[in-house]
């Protein structure tokens, strides 16, 4: 059996206690006696495995050190090997996440969002979200981030009633993203698809998980399902770019919880 290496990366980048689970569904019924129990203590037990173990850290770091607030700079080189442990760590979990570009493509992304004069973490986020194939998995067209770029490698994508075959082309207020005419009942069919998946998922279509909004549309797009359309009508802004890291990856990850102000520490 080959094995999925896509899949065992976001495991060893994003930990198993992120990943989405199925929903049991409401109104089915429910097991109970001696061996409900037993079933509930065995998926606990596994749960708290699957949960990172706390190892002590070198150097005698208290860990507070590794809190909200970015750590102080020390003359300690367990405590700075770490943090160049945690900036790799957060970078590739960006890089991944956002279409597994290229380093050289993400430290352009990176000096362009440290040139801003505004929030630097949002800047970057709103980036990533503008470019073509993130902006068609936003959709919710398709089920996952490759198929989107697969679409547009083979040209079945058009903005402005143009074909664009650049994964990485920066959409701008007022685009119109479509999908081509001898693509539009396969592409039905996978819109389909998706919708159905995110509710096995229980998620609906929202992207932020913990926020059940059943329209599942994001405010700086406004989507047609039945013209398999979208506009951008704005930029994303800071409040808005900021949530999108603890956006969900279908069918992959429930909470990305990504650290952009970590991820540009790594090229510094």
């Amino acid at each position: 059996m080959p094995v999925n290496y896509q899949l065992k990366n976001l495991r060893r980048l994003f930990g198993e206690g992120t990943f989405l689970r199925p929903a049991t569904g409401e109104g089915l019924p429910q097991a109970t006696g001696k061996i409900a129990r037993v079933t509930r203590r065995l998926v606990a037990a596994k749960d708290a495995d699957s949960q990172p173990k706390r190892t002590k850290l070198l150097g005698g770091v208290p860990r507070a050190f590794f809190g909200e607030q970015p750590p102080r700079s020390v003359r300690n080189k367990a405590v700075a090997a770490q943090l160049n442990t945690i900036h790799l760590f957060e970078k590739q979990k960006m890089r991944l996440y956002y279409g597994a570009m290229r380093d050289a493509k993400f430290k352009k992304y990176v000096q362009e969002a440290t040139c801003t004069r505004y929030n630097t973490d949002a800047h970057l986020i709103r980036l990533l979200e503008l470019r073509l194939d993130t902006f068609l998995y936003r959709t919710g067209f398709v089920k996952t981030p490759s198929q989107a770029r697969q679409w547009i490698y083979h040209e079945h994508v058009l903005v402005n009633n143009d074909v664009v075959s650049v994964k990485s082309y920066r959409m701008r207020p007022g685009d119109v993203m479509s999908i081509a005419s001898h693509h539009v009942e396969n592409a039905f069919l996978a819109a389909t698809d998706c919708a159905q998946m995110r509710q096995s998922f229980g998620c609906g279509a929202s992207w932020i998980v913990s926020r059940n909004d059943p329209a599942g549309m994001l405010p700086w797009m406004e989507i047609d399902r039945v013209g398999l359309s979208a506009i951008l009508v704005r930029h994303p802004t800071d409040e808005e770019a900021r949530s999108m890291t603890r956006a969900a990856l279908f069918p992959y990850i429930r909470d990305a919880n990504l650290n952009p102000h970590a991820a540009m520490r790594a090229y510094r």
